[in-house]
């Protein structure tokens, strides 16, 4: 993984992109790919992400809360699934995730841009036993040694601004 970059719009274009400071490697096979990663992430990068701003040491989020660098700590070493640790006042998780994919065929001739979907089971077994199948879908633009993938926000979370990833052989 080269980067990983977030961007307020729906196309992932202009100066306003996050760096998401991931790092880590995407693994394909015919029908999946494994995706193992390592976050790390400072209080500001954190305050950003949140439409923050820092006031001296603190962030002060969009809802007026404040989160001192204890409570990032703490909230970095405690909370969530990705539990992670404290490395010279950054954050550092590591996850590892698995889907299917489906790569469809050309969106426009000659672009070189393809449909791309990643799809999750709630359940965790690879199978949709529960209906809780969920589809991350956007645009693949694939070369010998570099893929881009767009992921734009989803119907449901439109909040989110749009993903661009791109990576590397």
């Amino acid at each position: 993984m080269a980067s990983v970059t977030e961007f307020s719009n729906s196309d992932c274009t202009g100066g306003d992109g996050i760096d998401l400071g991931i790092s880590g490697t995407f693994t394909y096979t015919e029908f999946s790919v494994t995706i193992d990663v390592s976050l790390t992430q400072s209080l500001e990068a954190y305050c950003i992400e949140r439409d923050g701003v820092m006031d001296g040491e603190n962030c002060i989020k969009e809802d007026g809360q404040v989160m001192t660098p204890e409570d990032f700590a703490t909230d970095c070493t405690t909370e969530g699934e990705d539990v992670g640790q404290m490395v010279d006042g950054n954050c550092v998780s590591s996850f590892q995730e698995s889907y299917d994919y489906m790569l469809s065929s050309y969106i426009a001739e000659g672009s070189g841009e393809r449909g791309y979907c990643e799809i999750g089971y709630d359940d965790g077994s690879g199978h949709d036993a529960d209906g809780g199948t969920y589809y991350n879908c956007g645009t693949a633009n694939i070369d010998e040694n570099r893929t881009t993938l767009i992921f734009p926000p989803s119907e449901d979370d439109e909040e989110d601004g749009c993903l661009f990833i791109e990576l590397t052989r």
